[in-house]
């Protein structure tokens, strides 16, 4: 099965039904065509906020929360990372194994914030062919 890794805003917009429906919206119709589909994120930790708005460390953080909620609720919890801080701490999967997961992906696809209407069709990245065997890659360890 062909694997996509998508990337998108949940944890650095808390609380933002909009943003979470477009990724929602993106991971269902590519598993719907038969992807293996991911979704990857990473939030900094100087973005971390409780409900408060006040800055609280990444594992008490509203982002968090929020992240943990919307792929619990959508059952992407097995399919799903969250990192702080380029991997320092991750939710959902070890760094190493989403590394593992990037390398090994058919598509990747990242949002670009573009000036103009005709620049903003979605971006999106092939990966080199890597898996020459056809072994698929294991499946990245819970964190």
């Amino acid at each position: 099965m062909a694997i996509v890794v998508l990337s998108g805003a949940l944890a650095n917009k808390p609380l933002n039904g909009g943003e979470a429906w477009v990724r929602l919206s993106w991971l269902f119709g590519l598993k719907k065509l038969g992807f293996e589909t991911w979704l990857l994120e990473e939030v900094r930790r100087e973005a971390c906020i409780n409900a408060a708005g006040e800055r609280v460390p990444f594992r008490d953080s509203a982002n968090l929360a929020f992240f943990r909620q919307v792929t619990g609720d959508f059952g992407l919890a097995g399919s799903a990372a969250l990192l702080c801080d380029g991997g320092e701490q991750t939710y959902g999967a070890v760094l190493k194994d989403l590394q593992d997961l990037a390398g090994a992906a058919d598509l990747l696809r990242r949002p670009r914030r573009c000036s103009s209407a005709s620049a903003a069709r979605p971006t999106l990245t092939s990966t080199p062919a890597s898996r020459s065997s056809g072994t698929p890659p294991a499946t990245p360890a819970r964190a």
